[in-house]
């Protein structure tokens, strides 16, 4: 049964890979969007709460930033300056940190994540 709160979400899940931006936005409840040329953000779900989750993508990306990223785990590629992380990868990061993930159910039955994500 598909739970419309996250529809939104599925384009992100379907792209394969994120920035370090996007993994962060999206465990927040934001999608990064760009309007008339300029970067913005919008709700997932529960709209009205965008400040407090701004919040937690900043404590996310400061998290995300000081991880070690261990070569041997590691499924991204670069373009540039910029890493584009599995989505897999990100989910078990997420899992394995203890950040929880209120789609991810979701996510698993609809097929945009592997019932088998790698935790530790």
């Amino acid at each position: 049964m598909s739970d419309g709160r996250w529809e939104n979400l599925r384009d992100e899940l379907v792209k394969g890979f994120w920035t370090d931006s996007q993994v962060c936005h999206i465990f927040a409840g934001l999608i990064e969007i760009t309007e008339d040329g300029e970067y913005a953000c919008v709700e997932i779900e529960e709209e009205g709460l965008k400040k407090a989750k701004q919040d937690v993508r900043d404590r996310l990306l400061g998290i995300w930033k000081v991880t070690e990223h261990k070569t041997e785990d590691l499924e991204y590629y670069a373009q540039g300056f910029t890493k584009f992380w599995k989505t897999t990868y990100c989910v078990s990061w997420a899992t394995n940190n203890h950040i929880k993930i209120p789609w991810l159910d979701w996510a698993i039955d609809e097929g945009y994540i592997a019932h088998d994500v790698k935790t530790d």
